[in-house]
């Protein structure tokens, strides 16, 4: 990968950093890298080496590149930083392989940060509004760590949405964004990307990249800002792979632009409550991730109940203009668990978190639905199931299972050792890639859940890369094949 002409410009009010992002080993088109903010934030804006590298490294190693080339110069505390972050992913996903080395065409060099003023990644989520709450209630605004702006990234097609379904979320976060900046005499920066045009992997972007791709944007304003905070969404951090990880996300930085994962002390339940404390946040809460046309949440996805549940368990629901409903019935709880809402033990423990203030205000009703929730997770638990664990006896040692099950990839599968989640890849190139950097890293048998047969029409190639291996005799409820029969690939 070569990343070159590194430019600056103002244009029809908007300054754009831009540069040529060029593909050596992978097929694949130049790509035009630009961050976009208003001409009224142009100050401390330029088209930084180092941020343009913390964006591209990944998708670079992603798709196999061996170099990536960085015009001008970096600073060497990055690419010290950058080889944790490789020794991190490489512990996680050893299908990686090697990753790229780094070369600047003007070598390494050192800056000094700006005045330093800090900035914070802003969703309107609950994770960065208690970031940025906790920030103000601890330390005074003079304080140099004290967050002076926020900045709302506009991914331009966000992982599964169109250009206009991202673009409405986009107005929508910027408009209660803007509330809270006034009020909190802060400057609300809207940044325009088209980041996302190296890797189209929405798996990748998810538990790989998107850390790195958030943390890349401070860098274009560290004329201005010399520290940004990134929300944690966990309490206790996966101890396996997600893309935004205090693993990960510290290792970003350099010296002229620290980067801080923030958030971890926190529970998912005490975030509410300290933004619930917030009038102005509270009225301007954004949660739901997907396409609907409304002004605020749909109140109808597991986001939407989960933080309406929380808030009524605070007492605070009736007070935010943010969701339509004032208060939540059991039956609407309820779809949660009907609807398989919550697939995973971490999620279904923000819910358990919730019952003790729930019973103290009188909804035991809530309270019930919740331990029934948590029930139903511990009774659906992936490893339970017959035919995986038939499967997974088949297993010799030290080789691994990859299930393939609806998109999703949830770590290790219960009580089946050596055995991950494989989400979809973004094509057919893609996944036989991947599939055969996860086969030479150890990975026997490849099953697909029913959920997931679609894979097998939906990827072509894939499907016609599968019939050199051996397919397992199946009763419909998987379908498996032996990655290493006799048949295979060499």
């Amino acid at each position: 990968m070569q990343i070159t002409e590194l430019t600056a410009s103002i244009v029809a009010g908007v300054a754009r950093a831009q540069a040529l992002v060029s593909w050596d080993d992978a097929d694949r088109p130049p790509v035009r890298l630009f961050v976009e903010v208003g001409a009224g934030f142009r100050e401390g804006f330029a088209p930084d080496p180092n941020g343009f590298l913390v964006a591209a490294f990944l998708p670079a190693w992603h798709a196999g590149e061996r170099r990536v080339t960085v015009e001008g110069s970096l600073c060497p505390v990055l690419r010290d930083n950058l080889g944790a972050v490789t020794a991190t992913l490489q512990a996680w996903y050893p299908e990686l392989g090697p990753p790229p080395t780094v070369s600047p065409t003007h070598g390494y060099e050192v800056r000094r940060p700006a005045r330093g003023q800090a900035v914070s990644l802003l969703s309107m989520g609950i994770d960065s509004l208690a970031t940025l709450r906790a920030n103000q209630l601890n330390l005074p605004a003079a304080h140099p760590a004290s967050i002076r702006a926020v900045l709302l990234v506009d991914l331009i097609r966000g992982p599964g949405l169109s250009q206009d379904e991202t673009a409405h979320q986009h107005r929508k976060r910027l408009a209660g964004a803007a509330e809270i900046a006034a009020e909190s005499g802060l400057d609300a920066i809207s940044v325009r990307t088209n980041v996302l045009d190296l890797d189209g992997d929405g798996w990748f972007f998810t538990y790989k990249w998107h850390g790195a791709a958030f943390a890349s944007m401070p860098y274009f304003l560290s004329g201005r800002f010399s520290r940004a905070y990134l929300a944690a969404s966990d309490h206790a951090p996966p101890a396996s792979g997600w893309g935004s990880h205090p693993l990960l996300d510290t290792h970003y930085s350099c010296a002229h632009m620290q980067i801080e994962h923030h958030g971890t002390h926190m529970r998912r339940f005490e975030k509410v409550a300290l933004v619930a404390e917030w009038p102005v946040a509270l009225r301007n809460i954004l949660v739901c991730q997907g396409n609907d046309s409304g002004s605020a949440n749909c109140g109808a996805c597991e986001k939407c109940i989960r933080t309406m549940t929380a808030l009524a368990a605070l007492g605070k629901l009736g007070q935010s203009r943010s969701f339509a409903r004032s208060d939540v019935t059991p039956e609407l709880l309820s779809t949660v668990i009907e609807y398989g809402m919550v697939r995973s033990h971490d999620v279904a423990e923000y819910y358990v978190e919730m019952v003790e203030a729930l019973a103290e205000r009188g909804r035991t009703d809530l309270a019930t639905v919740i331990r029934r929730l948590a029930d139903s997770i511990d009774d659906s638990t992936p490893g339970a199931d017959g035919a995986l664990t038939e499967l997974a006896a088949m297993l010799p040692k030290g080789a691994s299972l990859i299930l393939v099950e609806d998109g999703r990839f949830h770590g290790p599968v219960d009580g089946v050792p050596k055995a991950r989640y494989w989400g979809p890849p973004s094509d057919d190139a893609t996944a036989i890639r991947e599939l055969e950097s996860l086969r030479a890293c150890g990975a026997r048998l490849l099953a697909f859940r029913p959920s997931s047969f679609w894979w097998l029409e939906h990827y072509p190639r894939l499907a016609e890369h599968l019939v050199a291996y051996e397919r397992l005799p199946d009763d419909g409820r998987l379908i498996a094949f032996d990655l290493q029969s006799a048949g295979g690939r060499p």
